[in-house]
């Protein structure tokens, strides 16, 4: 059993000091756990700590552009959105209903292919770099790969 080395010699790093038992002193380890909850605990309506200014979020918050009080453009975007949302739960019902065949969705995918060309002339009809024009391209490209998806047969 001699010649069994011991992997940490006492005193060396991270071991205790020879002749001291316990734990080691984290006076110079910096502040508690418990200090620095306590001064967290501080912070007032500022977000400020003892005077000091937290740090900002890495991430700011997304912006989506300034918003056109023009209400045309704004009824264009919310009749164009509430047609999406309507076509597409009536779609989720239907593939989702097993009494629902292809041919009973048939009708819905013409009513959203007919949407895809109402919804192409609502984006040609709003500003360049109007918010709601972003909204309604996802829209249309939605139903374009949905419309084809079915048409395809992925749903059968």
């Amino acid at each position: 059993m001699s010649d069994i080395q011991s992997i940490q010699p006492a005193g060396g790093s991270g071991g205790i000091e020879p002749g001291r038992t316990g734990k080691p002193d984290k006076s110079s380890e910096g502040p508690s756990f418990s200090d620095v909850l306590d001064k967290t605990k501080k912070v007032d309506n500022a977000g400020q700590v003892d005077g000091t200014s937290r740090l900002a979020s890495p991430h700011p918050p997304a912006y989506i552009g300034p918003v056109d009080k023009a209400e045309g453009i704004q009824d264009t975007v919310q009749r164009s959105s509430e047609e999406f949302f309507r076509l597409f739960d009536k779609f989720q019902n239907d593939l989702g209903n097993s009494q629902s065949s292809m041919k009973d969705i048939a009708p819905l995918i013409l009513d959203m292919e007919r949407y895809q060309t109402q919804v192409a002339n609502d984006i040609k009809s709003l500003p360049e770099g109007d918010p709601g024009r972003s909204i309604l391209e996802e829209m249309a490209v939605m139903v374009t790969a949905e419309a084809a998806k079915f048409n395809r047969g992925e749903y059968i």
